[in-house]
Formats: structure tokens, C-alpha cells, sequence
């Protein structure tokens, strides 16, 4: 099968091989105990809650993937800044047994 002049093979988006002189330095991975703390924000947020789950010592592509995992499963709205995951409402009890199946320590 040949291309016509004006068309563009196609690529796939999905992950390629990632040799290991592309490791970037700030891929490191933190010391100290990995630890979750729970809290429930409402202040400069115009009234409504926020459950914040605070990453500490975990990767930043771990806490992007558990985010995606929680809003999923919860099925609520949410986003990550600076190491935490803001989840959309008053969930803390849901997002606790969450992290208690996966077997992950948790404070709050």
C-alpha cells in the first residue's frame, strides 16, 4: 500500500521506550516515610468544601495517578497542586477507605 503525495503516516500517542540518558535529574524519588494526611478545607474557596489529600513523600506521578484513580472513583471533580489532591465536596470517610484498601497509611 503506498501513501499519496499529501498525506502523513500516521503516529501513536501512546508511551514509547524512554532510554536511560532521558531520565531527567528531578526524577528522584523523595527520602522519608511516605505519608497521606486528610483535611477538609472551606476557607478562600467561596463556601464550598474541599477534602485535601496531602502527598507527602510520594512521587509527583504517583500523586497525578492516584488523583485520577479517586476522581474516578468517587466520581467527583479534582486537581493537583504542589503535591496534593483536591477533591471536590466533603469526602473524607470515602477517600480514608479508599486508602485503607489500598493498604496505605493515613493520618486525619
Amino acid at each position: 500500500m503506498s501513501l499519496a503525495k499529501n498525506s502523513r503516516p500516521i503516529y501513536s500517542t501512546g508511551p514509547r521506550p524512554v532510554d536511560s540518558d532521558e531520565i531527567r535529574e528531578d526524577q528522584t524519588i523523595p527520602s522519608g516515610p511516605q505519608e497521606i494526611v486528610l483535611r477538609m478545607e472551606r476557607s478562600g474557596r467561596g463556601g464550598k468544601t474541599v477534602t485535601v489529600v496531602e502527598m507527602r513523600n510520594f512521587p509527583d506521578d504517583d500523586t497525578r495517578e492516584m488523583a485520577k484513580e479517586l476522581k474516578r472513583k468517587l466520581g467527583t471533580g479534582g486537581a493537583v497542586k504542589n503535591n496534593t489532591i483536591e477533591i471536590q465536596g466533603e469526602q473524607r470517610e470515602r477517600i480514608r477507605a479508599f486508602f485503607i484498601k489500598k493498604r496505605i497509611k493515613i493520618r486525619g
